[in-house]
């Protein structure tokens, strides 16, 4: 609980996918979460605030970049109930940084 905010978050279990039963009903646990079905209604972070999405023309007739951040888009709306998306390189210190901030919120 955020002793400032009086926020509770709930831990959300991770697992890897397998064939294993009882990590099968863990997913699908996770999966009807509250916040991950209001995870998934926000959709991806990327298109999250009306960010534009207009710099993807610099792509150009680059079929090779272009299916990459194809591939990206689909994952991220694929995953965006219960995974968060970082596209960016950082250092420690700022995911760190970011980590810390988002926990604050």
């Amino acid at each position: 609980q955020n002793m400032a905010t009086g926020k509770t978050r709930k831990l959300r279990i991770l697992v890897s996918s397998s064939n294993n039963r009882w990590e099968d009903q863990t997913q699908q646990l996770v999966r009807n979460q509250p916040c991950t079905r209001e995870q998934r209604r926000l959709g991806p972070q990327s298109l999250r605030g009306d960010a534009p999405q207009n710099s993807l023309r610099l792509l150009g007739d680059n079929a090779h970049a272009y299916a990459c951040f194809r591939g990206f888009a689909d994952r991220e709306r694929k995953y965006c109930g219960e995974w968060a998306s970082f596209y960016h390189s950082y250092s420690h210190a700022a995911l760190v940084y970011e980590v810390q901030a988002a926990i604050a919120s």
